[in-house]
């Protein structure tokens, strides 16, 4: 079983926070006239990733596969904070 590099716990999962990036495009008429529209197609659509510990909540990681190494007992450097 890995233990948090962090917080020396044993942990058998980690926690995922998904972030959406997009861009959109801000136009305004005037202060109660504006609107936003998306920029970018659904396809071109970023996401962050953070795998933390559910025990001390510090990130480990921010890729997938890093996250899913670790869980398998493999060697794999964490992410800075």
């Amino acid at each position: 079983m890995p233990k948090c590099p962090k917080c020396g716990k044993e942990i058998t999962s980690l926690r995922c926070i998904i972030h959406l990036v997009a861009e959109y495009e801000l136009t305004a008429k005037s202060e109660d006239d504006f609107d936003y529209k998306e920029v970018w197609e659904e396809e071109d659509e970023l996401y962050l990733r953070d795998y933390y510990c559910p025990k001390c909540g510090k990130t480990l990681f921010n890729i997938e596969d890093d996250a899913i190494n670790f869980l398998l007992g493999k060697e794999v450097e964490t992410a800075e904070e």
